[in-house]
């Protein structure tokens, strides 16, 4: 089914009205995806990320890049320091390009490539 929002009432019920896209959605009938979606075609920004009723957070990029990237932290360890959900700090690290650490599929420790970490490898995983 095609999602017939105007461009200009969805614009104006995001940024004035500060309605939802699940809000928006409801209204129209659709899924929240559906009105994403629509916004990223017509080029309507999304409104910068925020917890209800809190202040924005302020996670500096260098030292999440540092936490996940050199330190090789899991989201669940950074998103505890910082004091935040773990989603939070996927979307951030999402936004800045970082690619997610991959977990061998047998026993789940962080590996550089491939499938399976050395010591599965040597078990003999059938994966």
């Amino acid at each position: 089914m095609k999602c017939l929002i105007d461009p200009i009432e969805l614009e104006r019920l995001y940024h004035q009205e500060n309605m939802s896209l699940t809000a928006i959605a409801h209204r129209y009938g659709v899924c929240h995806t559906t009105v994403l979606r629509r916004m990223q075609r017509l080029g309507i920004p999304r409104r910068p990320y925020r917890s209800k009723g809190k202040e924005p957070l302020y996670l500096p990029l260098d030292m999440l890049r540092c936490l996940y990237c050199d330190e090789r932290l899991s989201l669940r360890a950074i998103a505890q320091r910082c004091g935040c959900s773990r989603e939070t700090i996927r979307v951030r690290l999402r936004d800045m390009g970082v690619q997610r650490h991959l977990h061998c599929a047998e026993c789940g420790l962080l590996i550089d490539s491939g499938k399976l970490c050395d010591y599965c490898m040597e078990e003999g995983s059938t994966l």
